[in-house]
């Protein structure tokens, strides 16, 4: 639904599927080693309750996303 302005779509040419799954690829990859290198700190993000299940919704879905090649709102992980 668009409320004001022109469709998005017209702003920005379509992301192929493949670009989208490498970048997926490359985030986890960056949240993995970001995660190894904190985990054992006193104080973290990745060592707190919020910053580790914003990080484990966030991966679930780029694994949709490497799977899919889409990106899905988190309204459609519910569903």
């Amino acid at each position: 639904m668009i409320i004001t302005g022109p469709d998005p779509k017209t702003l920005l040419p379509p992301v192929s599927r493949e670009a989208l799954r490498r970048e997926a690829l490359s985030a986890v990859h960056e949240i993995a080693g970001r995660f190894l290198a904190e985990v054992d700190q006193p104080v973290g993000w990745f060592n707190t309750r919020f910053g580790q299940s914003f990080t484990v919704l966030a991966c679930c879905r780029m694994l949709q996303t490497l799977c899919s090649g889409t990106v899905e709102s988190k309204l459609c992980s519910v569903k």
